[in-house]
């Protein structure tokens, strides 16, 4: 028997819950990277608006913890793991869109957002290729917080400048890297193996959904409690480069408080949760849309006033929202294309032509950080957009076979 609304064959994607809660990260991310640039300083840290950026913070875990829990969702659905070279294909494409935008600032490479979701892809598509994969992926989560919060600050000191050991330790922050793979690799493990239980869970009861939300919310109120202690006793709420042992206790909450939203908006407000929730193609677009539509402010006169912030919050919100859903449509055209062979090779010539002329922007084709680079960065994360709904309606519906390159 199947969940009601799960695709089986679209390896678990097709879950309101699911996109809903992809939801609920984008509006965090817009909160966050909009205050930090459109408030000031005061503002951003400060207030309502401060909290809002606080709580913004936190959209990286949701969106970490949705990649495992869709794929988590598919592998209990339809009996087999992902892929893998499906995966391989859209993990690359996604590495790609982070570089494009480090090469228009001058750097040579990073490892940002787009990039850890592709090594989220990866290795959850490695750990369901296991027989017991789900306990797996529970070791893994252990032993990545051992690392972080046991090992590593006896080795804070002792790591000789090593690159790869501070960022499988998360103990020191590298250059280049937001994301170390401890603890941010445990948000995906912990997905896989609660989109499992999810699955096995929904089709059975009527009231599982009951029993997921009383879960959660007593997993919220303990992470909220344990936090308020941590703060109390002069620990930091801090995750850029290496991440606090109080923020990550406090990203269980928000983790736990976001699901309960979706799964109470899905129940009790359809129409809001069909508005609300980000489905494939869309969800990814809707992040180089807002930071399009965010560079467009610098014609404002910045810093905005709380009451500007919120106006042009909801502006970018919408118009997000909009342009994610009209590029979401157009892919879904471009697969049904009699011709898709043709569209593929079309997309990937752009994409190289793109990637090209922001790799030569340091040759002054065009300036760093200059409008027109930003430009061809959105340009070329839209068409990278576009080639991961190909593939994934390759996958899942059989309606594009793009060639072998």
């Amino acid at each position: 028997m199947t969940a009601p609304g799960l695709s089986v064959g679209g390896q678990g994607r097709d879950i309101l819950e699911l996109d809903v809660l992809r939801g609920i990260a984008a509006l965090l991310m817009i909160a966050n990277h909009a205050g930090y640039r459109l408030l000031s300083p005061a503002d951003a840290g400060s207030g309502l608006t401060g909290l809002a950026v606080f709580l913004g913070s936190f959209a990286p875990v949701i969106f970490f913890f949705t990649t495992g829990f869709g794929t988590g969702l598919g592998v209990a659905a339809s009996g087999r793991p992902p892929p893998f070279v499906g995966t391989l294909w859209k993990a690359s494409l996604l590495v790609l869109a982070d570089q494009v935008g480090h090469w228009a600032s001058g750097q040579r490479f990073g490892l940002d957002f787009f990039s850890f979701i592709g090594l989220a892809m990866l290795t959850i598509a490695i750990v369901a290729r296991s027989r017991h994969s789900m306990a797996l992926a529970l070791g893994l989560a252990v032993l990545l917080l051992c690392v972080r919060y046991l090992v590593g600050p006896l080795i804070r000191d002792r790591l000789d400048g090593s690159a790869w050991l501070a960022w499988l330790s998360g103990a020191q922050g590298v250059p280049g890297v937001s994301y170390p793979m401890s603890p941010w690799m445990v948000y995906p493990m912990l997905g896989f193996v609660l989109g499992r239980l999810f699955v096995a869970s929904r089709p059975t009861a009527s009231s599982s959904g009951a029993r997921w939300m009383r879960t959660g919310a007593a997993t919220c109120l303990a992470a909220c409690l344990a936090t308020a202690g941590l703060v109390a006793m002069k620990a930091s709420l801090f995750r850029w480069g290496t991440m606090s042992a109080a923020f990550f206790v406090a990203s269980i909450g928000v983790l736990a408080g976001a699901g309960i939203t979706a799964l109470l908006v899905r129940t009790s407000w359809p129409r809001i949760a069909t508005t609300l929730a980000l489905r494939g193609v869309a969800s990814f677009a809707v992040i180089p849309l807002h930071y399009g539509l965010l560079d467009a402010c610098r014609a404002l006169d910045l810093p905005l006033t709380p009451a500007g912030f919120m106006l042009a919050f909801a502006g970018i919100v919408v118009l997000s929202w909009l342009g994610s859903i009209a590029v979401a449509a157009m892919v879904s055209h471009l697969a049904a294309s009699a011709r898709p062979r043709l569209v593929f090779a079309a997309l990937v010539g752009a994409l190289v032509l793109l990637s090209a002329s922001i790799a030569s922007a340091s040759t002054g084709w065009v300036a760093l950080g200059s409008l027109g680079g930003l430009t061809l960065v959105l340009l070329a994360q839209l068409v990278i957009a576009g080639l991961l709904g190909l593939r994934l309606r390759s996958d899942e519906r059989r309606i594009v076979a793009p060639p072998r390159v």
